[in-house]
């Protein structure tokens, strides 16, 4: 058997034929050659198990590991459970590592080994491989990105490299934390040693049509919300009652009312109004209006919000009265909620169309 490389690179992929070849081939061909490549196949139906296959056939550093659909945090926690390098890099199967990516990022290791867990920056491009003139750039010293991480998450999952030893001592992802899996790592990683990002584009971030839904936003905003309270209360008390999680929390059941994260369920079941139907079953919800914390909400979350007072509003919700609902909705963003009051009067004072 080789001995292990030094890095192990993590590529969970389902049904990706399209991209999956390019990010492939950008790891092979990484400046920095002793790694392994894992590509975990979550059981895809298209053509990505023979694409894999053959790529793996002609480079012997790529190992892939085949399995039935499980979803993102088993995959990763299988291919953590493969690797045999002491640092962990993570690629989309969508995206594409520059060159020097891997080490660019193990020279920032070599002089400080405090850190456990490195990112990058990333510049997009789109289905085709073009540029789109955009860069994300994240903060990259380390004392103010630890202030950042308690706010939002400031590592693109793509660029990250961290200590494989550590990642497993902390239980890997956590399966409750759904969409945010990688933003709670961070944060019980940052517990434990120095975050850091290189102020540098090391990946080519690809957007199109598949990255993630407006459906699944809702689920990544309130394991956002879940991450950042059990960090909290891990400094506070020493205990993490997330560890108790076996799978996201449900905040329509009845216990999300009285548990610990009963606030990250009520915002929850207050954005979820902005798809249609479950506007139409706010009843059931019990939804106040009153209580929830409209001066913490962050940007995703206003303008969801923002959604889901006008479908209330459609619907003509009986639990929030009208006069609640605009209140709520200038105090969201006043001059849209001035546009759409002018727009409803308007549909208010048209004639009625001849049948």
């Amino acid at each position: 058997m080789r001995p292990p490389p030094r890095v192990s690179v993590l590529m969970p992929v389902r049904d990706g034929e399209r991209f999956v070849t390019p990010a492939v081939r950008s790891i092979l061909a990484q400046s920095l050659t002793d790694l392994e490549l894992i590509v975990i196949d979550d059981g895809s139906r298209d053509n990505t198990p023979a694409i894999i296959a053959a790529l793996a056939d002609a480079d012997a550093r790529m190992r892939v590991v085949r399995g039935p659909a499980q979803g993102l945090v088993a995959a990763l926690n299988c291919g953590l459970a493969q690797a045999r390098g002491e640092w962990i890099a993570r690629l989309d199967a969508d995206d594409v590592a520059l060159p020097h990516r891997l080490a660019r990022q193990m020279g920032d290791i070599g002089k400080d080994r405090e850190i456990v867990l490195l990112g990058g920056w990333a510049e997009q491009i789109d289905a085709s491989g073009a540029l789109l003139g955009k860069r994300l750039a994240p903060e990259p010293e380390a004392a103010r990105l630890a202030v950042v991480l308690e706010r939002k998450n400031p590592m693109i999952h793509s660029t990250v490299l961290f200590m494989a030893s550590i990642a497993r001592r902390l239980g890997g992802y956590r399966p409750a934390f759904e969409a945010a899996e990688d933003y709670d790592l961070w944060l019980r990683m940052a517990e434990l040693g120095k975050v850091a990002n290189v102020p540098e584009i090391v990946v080519q971030y690809r957007v199109h049509d598949r990255n993630v839904s407006t459906n699944n936003e809702i689920r990544q905003l309130f394991s956002t919300r879940l991450a950042q309270r059990a960090a909290r209360l891990r400094r506070t008390t020493g205990v993490d009652p997330c560890d108790r999680l076996a799978d996201p929390p449900d905040w329509n059941r009845a216990e999300s009312r009285s548990a610990f994260y009963a606030e990250d369920a009520q915002i929850a079941r207050f954005l979820a109004c902005a798809n249609t139907i479950d506007a139409g079953n706010s009843r059931d919800r019990e939804t106040d209006l009153a209580r929830i914390p409209l001066a913490q909400f962050n940007h995703r979350e206003r303008k969801i919000a923002q959604y889901a007072i006008v479908n209330l509003l459609q619907q003509k919700d009986a639990s929030n009265p009208p006069h609640r609902l605009w209140r709520t909705l200038f105090r969201l963003h006043p001059a849209r909620a001035a546009v759409l009051a002018l727009q409803m009067l308007g549909k208010r004072l048209s004639p009625a169309r001849p049948a």
